[in-house]
């Protein structure tokens, strides 16, 4: 009886075995797909859309749009600085707008030159993903967040470095809505903002948790508010601190072989 229940579980499990795949795109638009969205097309659940080193742009590879879909992408060789994501400055990089949850993973991959309304990087809606040792360099947004949008969700950001971005409002990051996205192991620094957190603008009640992030040298152009813009409402973990230009409390750089801090002075 235990072998043929055994047998069942076999055949009930292979499909979903069979399933997941890889799809490996180049940026001549040789590989699986021609392009990243359409890699993303045609994944299921499981999938891994793996991208060779080199630089990606054009249509297809802006804009980039998870459909609310269980896949992670990431760079072949892990390292974000040989898989470059150039949006060109005609629009944002990734879009994650449809109830996306932790098992939608972005990683080891550069936004660059992303243009958007909201988030010229990353754009987050009531989605869950999570982000990883990703680079988001030169990003802009005409509204709020630079680099990265985050509207009433709580995603994953880690050992990202989020730098140079510009926005009016949330020059690397912008988080609205009651929810607690959690950004750790990051470099926030070099930013700019019109009127509201150079680095990070947290409104509407969001609550991030932020820990063991290193947030510095970011800047407002016509306001003299600090550079990150920390929510007043009782029971948030800032509450009550003074505003100032850096994390209320900077944290320890990580000092462990591999993270994007690794080496920099402790200063």
């Amino acid at each position: 009886m235990w072998r043929l229940f055994f047998a069942l579980t076999l055949a009930c499990l292979a499909p979903s075995l069979a399933a997941a795949g890889t799809w490996y795109v180049l940026p001549d638009g040789s590989g699986d797909a021609p392009t990243i969205q359409a890699a993303i097309d045609s994944a299921s659940a499981g999938d891994v859309v793996e991208l060779a080193n080199g630089t990606f742009s054009g249509e297809g590879n802006r804009d980039i749009d998870f459909l609310g879909k269980a896949i992670t992408v990431r760079s072949e060789s892990g390292d974000p600085d040989s898989c470059v994501i150039d949006c060109e400055g005609a629009a944002g990089g990734f879009i994650f707008d449809s109830g996306e949850s932790a098992a939608a993973v972005l990683e080891a991959v550069t936004v660059t030159n992303g243009f958007t309304a909201y988030g010229g990087a990353v754009y987050c809606s009531y989605a869950c993903p999570r982000i990883r040792a990703c680079i988001f360099d030169h990003n802009q947004a005409t509204g709020q967040g630079g680099a990265i949008y985050i509207n009433g969700t709580d995603p994953l950001v880690e050992d990202c470095l989020i730098i140079n971005n510009r926005a009016s409002a949330g020059g690397g990051g912008y988080c609205f809505n009651p929810h607690s996205p959690t950004l750790s192991g990051c470099l926030i620094e070099g930013n700019i903002a019109g009127n509201g957190g150079g680095g990070v603008a947290c409104v509407g009640n969001a609550a991030p948790e932020i820990t063991d992030c290193l947030i510095i040298n970011n800047s407002l152009e016509y306001s003299s508010e600090q550079s990150v813009r920390i929510p007043r409402h009782p029971g948030h973990r800032f509450h009550g601190m003074p505003a100032t230009d850096s994390t209320p409390s900077r944290p320890p750089i990580p000092r462990q072989v591999g993270h994007p801090f690794h080496g920099m002075p402790a200063t």
